[in-house]
C-alpha cells in the first residue's frame, strides 16, 4: 500500500487527507473491510505517538460504508464501530491520556 510506503520516508510522511482520501475511496468502492483496517491502522500509530488523530468523521465514514455495503452483516459491524468511536473518543480527550502521549 503507498500509505505504508510513505510513513517510512519522513518528508512525505502522509497527513490526515491522505488517510481520510483512501478511506473514502474504499468506502464508495464499498469495501469496508479495507477502510476499517486502515482506520484501525491510524488509531494504533496515534496511540503510539504518530500526530495523525484519526477524527470522527473517518470513524463515521467507515460506520456508514458497513451500514450500506450490502451484506447482511454489515449493519451489525458499523454499531460494533460506532460503540467503539465512543471510546475512542473518550480515550483521546481524556487529558490523562494527552499528558502520557506528551512525555513519549
Amino acid at each position: 500500500m503507498l500509505l505504508k510506503k510513505l510513513e517510512n520516508v519522513e518528508f512525505l510522511k502522509p497527513y490526515i487527507i491522505s488517510y481520510t482520501s483512501c478511506i473514502h475511496a474504499f468506502a464508495k468502492d464499498r469495501d469496508p473491510r479495507l477502510a476499517q483496517l486502515l482506520l484501525d491502522r491510524m488509531e494504533n500509530m496515534y496511540s503510539n505517538s504518530s500526530n495523525v488523530k484519526p477524527d470522527t468523521y473517518l470513524h463515521y465514514t467507515v460506520i456508514s460504508a458497513w451500514a450500506f455495503c450490502g451484506r447482511s452483516y454489515g449493519a451489525v459491524i458499523a454499531e460494533t464501530i460506532f460503540d467503539r468511536t465512543i471510546k475512542w473518543i473518550s480515550f483521546v480527550t481524556d487529558p490523562r491520556f494527552k499528558d502520557s502521549f506528551n512525555e513519549k
